[in-house]
């Protein structure tokens, strides 16, 4: 499903389980290790390419935990952001 935003924003965990998750391919929850994830796309627009932007929701059906991701078509990367450096 897609949704027309306003912008785009991040919700739920944004901390280091947002990264274990994205390392399963965002596809085994971080909390509870199942695999029955929603996701929700909002839509914040689209460029004149057909290009859209915005934000995806994911929640796990299971024990609910949550977060997003931004993404960008244009991008290199579908899902732009990256995991903070870790210090030496």
């Amino acid at each position: 499903m897609s949704v027309f935003g306003p912008a785009q924003f991040s919700t739920g965990d944004q901390g280091p389980l947002k990264w274990k998750f994205a390392e399963s391919h965002m596809k085994v929850c971080p909390v509870c290790n199942k695999t029955r994830l929603t996701n929700e796309k909002f839509t914040e627009g689209c460029r004149f390419n057909g290009d859209g932007y915005g934000t995806v929701v994911f929640t796990c059906d299971n024990c609910k935990w949550g977060t997003s991701f931004l993404y960008d078509e244009a991008g290199e990367d579908y899902f732009y952001e990256k995991p903070p450096k870790k210090s030496p």
